[in-house]
């Protein structure tokens, strides 16, 4: 099961608003960066075994340090890929809001996270933190392709390729969502699933190069 995107449109305008001095109308290069991180710091938080609430205080706090102006100023490329010191930061910044909580004990994972870690009886706590880390760049990187394909398909070809490919419905569920015949459904999926994987690519190699807003 995939981890639900992360998309909290409140946290995403008070966050770029903020980060622009109040400003209401958003720029698009500080939304750019927020859509692409939010929800690979969202990830992480809840992988650590915040609340959906706190995670998303988490969200708030990284995201206004990294858009405020010099706020990846800190960053050096030269001493690191850009994922682990990302992940630091939003370490750092779940423990703040976890002491804020009064050290309250954190709670079990639900089922959100079985995509993101193997938090089972047993697992090791370094590799644990490891894979959730990893699943949720690629869910990141993921949200990121799709969005990125929905732009370049005919909503028909797009609604067909995600029922197919990306969900997984059996063909004539996909056929239904498209409103394509069969032919066209294996037409669509033979195009664009190449098309997909390079997004996918392209994604996570932006991903680990961020440009300042």
């Amino acid at each position: 099961m995939r981890r639900p995107s992360y998309d909290n449109p409140t946290t995403r305008t008070s966050v770029l608003a903020a980060a622009r001095g109040g400003a209401d109308a958003p720029d698009a290069a500080h939304a750019r960066f927020f859509d692409l991180y939010a929800p690979f710091v969202f990830g992480v938080a809840r992988a650590r075994g915040l609340q959906p609430a706190d995670a998303d205080e988490v969200v708030q706090l990284v995201m206004l340090e990294l858009l405020r102006d010099g706020g990846l100023a800190s960053y050096d490329r030269a001493k690191g890929p850009f994922r682990p010191w990302l992940s630091r930061l939003v370490a750092w910044r779940a423990e703040d809001v976890r002491r804020r909580a009064d050290a309250a004990p954190a709670p079990l994972p639900d089922e959100s996270l079985d995509a993101l870690a193997d938090l089972r009886p047993g697992a090791a706590p370094a590799d644990a933190a490891a894979a959730a880390e990893e699943s949720a760049w690629r869910e990141a990187a993921f949200d990121e392709a799709v969005r990125r394909l929905r732009a370049e398909l005919p909503p028909a070809h797009f609604a067909a390729f995600q029922a197919s490919v990306l969900e997984g419905l059996p063909a004539e569920a996909a056929m239904r969502a498209g409103g394509v015949s069969r032919d066209n459904l294996y037409q669509i999926r033979r195009r664009v699933k190449p098309r997909f994987d390079a997004l996918l690519a392209e994604a996570l190699r932006d991903l680990d190069a961020p440009a300042a807003p």
